[in-house]
């Protein structure tokens, strides 16, 4: 089975005490739309990408960061697949964004 690899959100404009980003598995994803429409903040959206199965796999939206993200893990939670959660990061593995 081949390595699935996940993508990575990061905010512009990160600040030190933003420690959590959002992952998505973008071809584990089956298109549900759970995470997007049970969203409590609305910070997602379909991307117009298809995954290799020929969904549209969430992203976040570009007018939000993950400061908008309440850090509930309800997509964690919700999805059927387990293709997006939530991860702490090392302050010291990324840099703030300079604008």
């Amino acid at each position: 089975m081949k390595a699935q690899k996940a993508i990575s959100f990061i905010p512009p404009g990160y600040k030190e005490h933003e420690n959590w980003q959002l992952k998505i598995i973008k071809d584990r994803c089956k298109g549900c739309l759970f995470c997007i429409q049970f969203c409590p903040q609305e910070i997602l959206e379909s991307s117009p990408e298809f995954n290799s199965k020929g969904y549209h796999p969430p992203r976040l939206k570009k007018d939000k960061t993950m400061d908008d993200c309440a850090k509930c893990g309800f997509c964690e939670l919700i999805c059927p697949e387990f293709s997006i959660f939530l991860e702490k990061i090392e302050n010291s593995t990324i840099s703030p964004s300079s604008g």
